[in-house]
């Protein structure tokens, strides 16, 4: 039996009445956040053995007002970003497991179950599991609801990147890895860097895909492209730390890189058009090879929503100009040292 069980079952049997502390950090998330509490008091899970914790960044609607409803919830206000907010809650939590959610999630019943099963189950020190679509009347969160379903069938059992809108870690090795790094001032990159770490060394972490949560996507193109931009910017300094996880990572696959090898062919070719008519040829065969490296995806697509097939590839295209411009904007301030 390894430490990490021997441990687990220590701690289970030595009296320490919560098991799992669910953290939430928040910010104006009023019109989501009850949808989230209600679906954390209802689990079908011993309610003495959980506990939860909303850590609000001075909110200025009524998000206090709706949090303070649960009598369950432990609502703390203190001006974070929410890297330091879920490190905040990891401190004064309880249990010796640390769930990371997010407000705007709607979890399943049986979560808490799954979490804990899986801990008793592998030997691994966390767990992660998927997004599934609540807003299904916007095509816009259907999209980004696809990609995420065709990255996470993907998954083997076992990973290097988790998501805090759904994972599970033990709190000692939490902070013998010293939590999220507050640096990620926006959420966007600060977690699968923090699992990187782990994994790094040698520690198993586990995605569940019997484990989901229900989540808002972006309702409209515009706000997806901006949560991009955000992606493309925060990257730079996740491949600064983990430069070898630019071509290595469990969610995002090959498809990224090779897919930006080729946009970047693509660019300079059309640039070097101007000047010499024969690189127009090969801009034409890079955005081809860029298209053809989304065949996986498109597949998934067609299966589930074949009309959005025409308008895909216009998306696709679309965000990874807008991700190059983010990671610009990252390198740019990484040479100034910001």
């Amino acid at each position: 039996m390894s430490m990490i069980k021997m441990n687990y079952r220590k701690r289970t049997r030595s009296g320490s009445k919560i098991k799992i502390s669910i953290i939430i950090p928040s910010f104006n998330c009023g019109k989501t956040i009850e949808k989230c509490l209600q679906s954390l008091v209802n689990q079908d899970f011993p309610k003495q053995k959980y506990e939860i914790i909303v850590v609000d960044n001075f909110s200025k609607d009524d998000t206090a007002k709706v949090a303070k409803k649960f009598k369950k919830v432990r609502f703390i206000k203190k001006i974070s970003n929410p890297a330091e907010a879920r490190n905040y809650g990891a401190k004064i939590a309880k249990g010796f497991i640390l769930f990371f959610t997010d407000a705007d999630c709607v979890l399943p019943k049986n979560s808490l179950k799954i979490i804990e099963r899986d801990f008793q189950k592998y030997d691994i020190v966390g767990v992660g599991g998927g997004y599934k679509t609540l807003n299904k009347n916007s095509q816009a969160a259907r999209f980004v609801g696809y990609e995420i379903a065709w990255r996470h069938s993907r998954e083997s059992r076992f990973t290097n990147f988790l998501g805090t809108y759904c994972c599970a870690y033990k709190k000692d090795i939490f902070f013998k890895f010293n939590g999220f790094d507050e640096k990620f001032s926006k959420a966007s990159g600060e977690d699968p860097e923090f699992s990187f770490r782990i994994a790094k060394e040698g520690y198993k972490l586990l995605f569940d895909k019997k484990l989901f949560v229900w989540h808002s996507h972006p309702s409209t193109f515009g706000k997806y492209f901006q949560v991009q931009f955000w992606r493309g910017y925060w990257r730079v300094l996740m491949y600064k730390k983990h430069p070898e996880k630019a071509f290595n990572e469990s969610y995002t696959g090959w498809e990224i890189p090779v897919a930006s090898f080729f946009m970047s062919l693509f660019l300079l070719s059309l640039f070097l058009s101007v000047f010499y008519f024969e690189f127009l040829y090969f801009a034409l065969v890079s955005l081809l090879a860029f298209f053809a490296t989304y065949a996986g995806f498109f597949k998934f697509l067609y299966r589930r929503e074949s009309e959005m097939l025409f308008s895909a590839p216009i998306i696709i295209f679309s965000r990874t100009i807008i991700v190059f411009l983010g990671f610009g904007r990252g390198f740019f301030h990484i040479l100034r040292g910001r």
